[in-house]
């Protein structure tokens, strides 16, 4: 029997090749994966990898938030550590995926579920420090959003997401301060994997976390 991912990993790559097929990939996901809804337990496993990923860079690098970089594989939909990054004064977060997951619509969904975690006060208990200031350019996006694109949106909170191949990247060595990913390299078969932590190790300039 054909693997799970294999066979998840063929179909993604035969809707690369049809029109619209971000459109596509979005109702296969939704209907066929359900990997499109936002729950409250995955919005956990998300934020808690991004207090992880804090703290473990407090520890190891005295470098200031604002003046450092971060990279995370595999963002997928909903950018819940890129957005808690920039939350806690990270300068910039790149996210390098192998297809197009996010949409305007799964942008502000996860806009959505920070302002609904805060309010019931639960982001605290996983997310220790939220600049106040950032936090009310994130309330102007939900706002204006009807004005705004998807990559201005994106912009605003200081992400860049870029479509490759993470085995092969054109940033110089050690352009990164930060590099992890999370619950993404079960689906990342061993072949492929190697070669992407090699490229990974000479484009950080502290360490990567991988959970």
């Amino acid at each position: 029997m054909i693997a799970k991912w294999k066979a998840k990993a063929i179909v993604q790559k035969t809707i690369s090749y049809l029109p619209k097929k971000e459109k596509i990939n979005y109702l296969f996901q939704k209907y066929i994966t359900k990997g499109v809804y936002l729950t409250d337990e995955y919005f956990t496993y998300k934020i808690t990898h991004a207090q992880d990923h804090i703290d473990y860079f407090k520890k190891y690098s005295d470098k200031d938030f604002s003046e450092s970089n971060f990279l995370e594989l595999g963002t997928g939909w909903y950018p819940i550590v890129p957005i808690a990054m920039y939350l806690n004064d990270f300068k910039e977060v790149i996210s390098i995926d192998i297809q197009s997951w996010m949409t305007k619509e799964s942008i502000l969904t996860t806009i959505e579920k920070f302002v609904e975690w805060r309010t019931n006060n639960e982001l605290g208990k996983y997310l220790k420090f939220i600049n106040e200031d950032k936090w009310t350019v994130l309330m102007n996006i939900l706002r204006e959003n009807e004005q705004l694109t998807r990559d201005q949106i994106s912009q605003i909170f200081h992400l860049k997401t870029l479509i490759q191949d993470a085995r092969k990247t054109d940033f110089a060595a050690n352009s990164f301060d930060f590099i992890c990913s999370n619950n993404t390299f079960e689906h990342v078969p061993k072949v492929i994997l190697i070669p992407i932590l090699k490229e990974f190790k000479r484009k950080a300039k502290l360490s990567f976390l991988f959970r």
